[in-house]
């Protein structure tokens, strides 16, 4: 019932509206006897309204519905009470008699000894300033491994026999050094222009300074020629050097 009666309310107040708008044109149209009748049908549509508006709001009784409530949240079922758990008696159990932990000792362990590491040689620097004519010199000191020394010796003159020469020379006073102790073999490379020229080996237990005869000479009487180029060769056979 409340739900028609609200429903009739809502449409008088939308016909009010319709028939005041139709009133109003034709008033505009200057039909004035058309628009206070449409203005009469918006009256009628009012009073409708309020009959409904009255209606709605004396069937609906406020005081009923919470009566209603209420009596639905009585009729909800109380909770069961839970039986209370019976409470066992605790026994003591009788106490077990703990022995005391048998401590063994272990035996010391004893430190290692440490060995100290015993200090390597300092190699001395090998000085190659003897060697006046060479723009670079690459040295491999191997006397710890095999007693050896290697000497590659760039030359800055582009004659190879003459740079060649110029080797057996200054080694004459390289090999009396006392930095090259404990070399039993030195070998000596002669490169020019990056290309090797001439080889040699000399042993320095073999060399003996005699200043009564040519430097090469007394260089080549300790060592093995073990390679020359063929100009090295002819310049040797010109200057006598073999």
């Amino acid at each position: 019932m409340n739900n028609l009666l609200f429903i009739i309310f809502l449409l008088s107040a939308a016909a009010i509206g319709i028939f005041i708008i139709l009133a109003i044109l034709e008033f505009i149209k200057k039909n004035k006897p058309r628009g206070i009748k449409q203005i009469k049908f918006a009256g009628i549509s009012a009073a409708v309204m309020i009959v409904s508006l009255i209606a709605f709001t004396a069937t609906s009784d406020p005081v009923n519905e919470k009566t209603e409530e209420v009596a639905v949240e009585d009729e909800q079922p109380e909770p069961e009470e839970e039986p209370e758990e019976e409470v066992k008696p605790v026994t003591e159990e009788p106490k077990k008699e703990v022995s005391a932990p048998v401590v063994v000792e272990k035996p010391k362990a004893e430190k290692p000894i440490e060995s100290k590491p015993k200090p390597e040689p300092v190699k001395k620097e090998i000085n190659t300033s003897v060697y006046e004519y060479a723009s670079n010199i690459d040295i491999t000191d191997a006397r710890d491994l095999n007693d050896h020394i290697t000497l590659m010796i760039d030359m800055k003159t582009d004659n190879e026999g003459m740079a060649f020469q110029h080797v057996l020379n200054q080694t004459y006073d390289f090999v009396q050094q006392p930095d090259i102790e404990g070399a039993k073999t030195i070998g000596i490379n002669v490169r020019v222009k990056g290309d090797k020229v001439g080889m040699f080996t000399i042993y320095p237990e073999k060399f003996k300074a005699n200043d009564d005869e040519p430097m090469a000479d007394a260089v080549l009487a300790a060592s093995d020629l073990e390679m020359v180029n063929a100009e090295v060769e002819q310049f040797g056979k010109v200057m006598e050097l073999w």
